[in-house]
């Protein structure tokens, strides 16, 4: 375990002041900005609604726009970044020749990209509350009050997001670890959230990996009624984000060059 904190440590050293770590929070600034013009664009139609909450149809909007666009195509851009941190700089040939067991550098990885995540979910969540506030301090008739913010609500929503996208995340570090091509990596990533699009209110959505992230986040609305589906969602995303993040470090620390 002292190798793997070193090795932790390294990343984290490795990952500051790099584009990896800032866009943790342009990624999620995006959406910000969406949403705001979104509201500022027509206003007349959110003034007039009738919601009992209108936190709750504020955050939806952000959270699928997030989990289901934007969250698949960070990943695949952060996880090609960290890859490429090794692969630009030729580490990979220096890290094996090292007296460390070669899965810990894998498993570093895999660490500091579900820290990144975690911190880009964090980011959106504040992002969308500031967000909300300024409309509200702008125009109060959007009934957005910090008084009727549903914390417990927006939290787990954000939660479960997190864990549905262990498993994109995981495959993700895998296809940027194995092939060196930055071009690969993105298009796989660009390919799935696409199709992820394009199937994600069929049948096969509920077991796609990068439809769970959008499913889970749509389970904590009103407009879908998939409270039943949470804990497949769960197993799928969070249980096979790690079965498939075990099988793939054994696959690129068994091989020879990287």
């Amino acid at each position: 375990m002292n190798a793997l904190g070193r090795a932790l440590r390294a990343e984290i050293l490795k990952t500051r002041r790099t584009l990896a770590l800032a866009m943790t929070v342009l990624a999620p600034l995006i959406i910000a900005v969406i949403q705001f013009a979104m509201y500022m664009q027509n206003r007349n139609y959110y003034l007039g609604r009738q919601a009992e909450n209108p936190w709750l149809s504020f955050n939806q909007n952000v959270i699928v726009f997030w989990s289901l666009m934007m969250l698949p195509l960070f990943v695949t851009l952060e996880t090609a970044l960290l890859s490429g941190l090794e692969y630009n700089r030729k580490n990979w040939t220096l890290l094996y020749t090292l007296p460390v067991p070669r899965w810990v550098f894998y498993a570093a990885k895999e660490l500091i990209s579900l820290a990144l995540i975690a911190l880009s979910n964090a980011a959106m969540f504040g992002l969308m509350l500031l967000t909300g506030i300024i409309l509200q301090a702008i125009n109060p008739g959007y009934g957005l009050s910090a008084a009727l913010i549903p914390w417990a609500n927006m939290l787990q929503a954000y939660a479960l997001v997190y864990l549905a996208s262990f498993l994109i995340i995981s495959i993700h570090l895998w296809v940027s670890s194995r092939w060196p091509n930055f071009v690969v990596a993105l298009g796989v990533g660009i390919g799935a959230t696409v199709a992820a699009v394009l199937i994600f209110q069929s049948d096969w959505g509920r077991f796609y990996p990068w439809t769970l992230p959008g499913l889970l986040a749509l389970s904590t609305t009103n407009k879908a009624d998939l409270s039943m589906s949470i804990p497949l969602f769960l197993a799928l995303g969070a249980g096979g984000g790690l079965i498939f993040a075990l099988l793939a470090g054994w696959n690129i620390t068994r091989r020879d060059v990287l």
